[in-house]
């Protein structure tokens, strides 16, 4: 083994340790640009592996690189069985044309345009999963992808039992005609441009689900949508009972003609031109109340509405029984649901001013406190959220930002920050929105940049008025 060592700082100019009988690198290993054509055996490499360029053919058995692995360039032309990646596997721009049993990839594995035919049974994949471009037509059964899944361009016309997605869910323009049961989506479901004629039953799907454009004429019972729901312009005639949507519902365009009684949205609610000519007692909406041209006549009792109420065209005069004040936490369906920084949970357990929650779509459990007043704020921990919760009710100067433009320039670490100290969004919130919803990260953005990128988020609002007034 000290030979091995020897070879490999010989070429590389870096050092090898021994941890468990085994070659051991700590650190990131950057090998671009140096003369090393193999890799020893049994190689444990501790953050990223650079091997971009190299004259490197094959990868060594038991590979394991604790970081991302980037092999583009390379004359890789297949991975060892039990490769193990705890950050990102980047295989475009590869020869490779096959997956080993048993890969584990921790971040996202990118398989764009690669001339891999199909997926290996037992993968699990803890980011996001590409796949546009492929020649790939199926999905192993139990398929487990904690990020986003791409099927954008694919032949694949079907998804497995069981799928379960922790972001989202990418099936425009597929030739996909149905959902597997007990499909689980922790993020957006698209379904545009596709054949899907019906959801099915105990569809969970923790962020936006958007209908616009699909064949889709009914939903099913038990729907819980944690974002927002979109059916505008569908030919759905009727809501279920027991219909769960954490974000905004639009109904405009659509035949829907009454709402189901005890209808609790959590953000906006669009009626503009529907035939609905009476609200259900006790219905709480969230965000705004848009009723602009409907034939409703009267306000119900009871009646919750916590942000703005667009009464154009209707000849309801009476407004005094309406509610200004949004609980925090929901009684619906015998379960608690909360909704803090617009993400949306059912509540698991609470004590005092500390609650345990799992965001819909999701397994995992995280917790939220609160100061009582007010103020809260999400973690992994109790601690991480008590920390984050001090850290939106300090005095948060904002004042450095007083003197930037427009045309500002901040680094990504420093965009967050701003956005963070400006509007008070926590920390779980502003991950989610990075891993969620910003599809591209760069080096810099402007604060014009920024404003628009958050549009429609937590805090958007208050972060575009403090510099378009300063």
């Amino acid at each position: 083994m000290k030979n091995v060592i020897a070879k490999f700082k010989k070429e590389t100019g870096e050092t090898l340790e021994i941890k468990n009988r085994k070659l051991y690198y700590g650190d990131s290993l950057d090998l671009r640009g140096t003369q090393i054509t193999s890799l020893p055996d049994n190689l444990t490499v501790g953050g990223y592996l650079y091997l971009e360029g190299t004259q490197i053919t094959s990868l060594p058995d038991n590979l394991t690189v604790g970081g991302s692995l980037y092999l583009e360039g390379t004359q890789i032309t297949s991975l060892p069985d039990n490769l193990t990646v705890g950050g990102s596997l980047d295989l475009r721009g590869t020869q490779i044309t096959s997956l080993p049993d048993n890969l584990t990839v921790g971040g996202y594995l990118d398989l764009e345009g690669t001339q891999i035919t199909s997926l290996p049974d037992n993968l699990t994949v803890g980011g996001s999963l590409y796949l546009e471009g492929t020649q790939i037509t199926s999905l192993p059964d139990n398929l487990t992808v904690g990020g986003s899944l791409y099927l954008e361009g694919t032949q694949i016309t079907s998804l497995p039992d069981n799928l379960t997605v922790g972001g989202y869910l990418d099936l425009e323009g597929t030739q996909i005609t149905s959902l597997p049961d007990n499909l689980t989506v922790g993020g957006y479901l698209d379904l545009r441009g596709t054949q899907i004629t019906s959801l099915p039953d105990n569809l969970t799907v923790g962020g936006y689900l958007d209908l616009r454009g699909t064949q889709i004429t009914s939903l099913p019972d038990n729907l819980t949508v944690g974002g927002s729901l979109d059916l505008e312009g569908t030919q759905i005639t009727s809501l279920p009972d027991n219909l769960t949507v954490g974000g905004s519902l639009d109904l405009r365009g659509t035949q829907i003609t009454s709402l189901p009684d005890n209808l609790t949205v959590g953000g906006s609610l669009y009626l503009e031109g529907t035939q609905i000519t009476s609200l259900p007692d006790n219905l709480t909406v969230g965000g705004s109340l848009d009723l602009e041209g409907t034939q409703i006549t009267s306000l119900p009792d009871n009646l919750t509405v916590g942000g703005s109420l667009d009464l154009r065209g209707t000849q309801i005069t009476n407004t005094s029984n309406i509610n200004k004040e949004i609980p925090q936490v929901f009684q619906w369906r015998n379960f608690e649901y909360i909704k803090i920084d617009g993400i949306f949970s059912r509540v698991v357990s609470h004590h005092e001013n500390v609650y345990k929650i799992r965001q819909i779509g999701e397994c995992k459990e995280r917790f939220v406190v609160t100061d009582g007043s007010g103020k809260w704020s999400h973690g992994d921990t109790i601690k991480e959220a008590k920390d984050d919760l001090i850290y939106k009710i300090s005095n948060r100067d904002k004042s450095k930002y007083k003197s930037l433009t427009l045309d500002s320039e901040l680094t990504f670490e420093e965009s967050i920050e701003c956005y963070r100290v400006i509007t008070g969004a926590c920390s779980a919130g502003t991950k989610m929105f990075v891993k969620e919803i910003l599809n591209i990260k760069k080096d810099k953005y402007t604060i014009r940049e920024i404003i628009n990128i958050t549009d429609g988020q937590y805090g958007s609002h208050e972060f575009k008025n403090f510099f378009e007034n300063n």
